[in-house]
């Protein structure tokens, strides 16, 4: 993240703001406060919301289909799927 911020881009994290609701991402800059947030995971308490041009998701694996297999829950999912505008979508595990 820092090589990318001294780049010129914006980065942002995701964001639970209700369960079983698509993620928000707010930006986020190294040094920055973070809170816990639902599901006490640490969010950008100030941060700006914007939807991300590139998103990596976390993941398990993949399906036959090369479909994301997740830890759970469905957010990256039901995320992505509600975006009127597609991200480009990086899978890491």
């Amino acid at each position: 993240m820092k090589a990318a911020i001294a780049a010129g881009a914006t980065c942002l994290l995701p964001v639970v703001t209700e369960k079983r609701r698509p993620l928000i991402f707010r930006s986020w800059r190294v040094g920055e406060e973070l809170i816990r947030g639902v599901l006490n995971i640490p969010v950008p308490q100030h941060g700006e919301e914007r939807q991300p041009d590139i998103v990596i998701a976390p993941v398990v694996g993949f399906d036959n289909e090369c479909l994301r297999l997740g830890f759970g829950g469905g957010y990256f999912d039901r995320t992505l799927a509600s975006l009127a505008s597609k991200p480009f979508v990086i899978g890491v595990g």
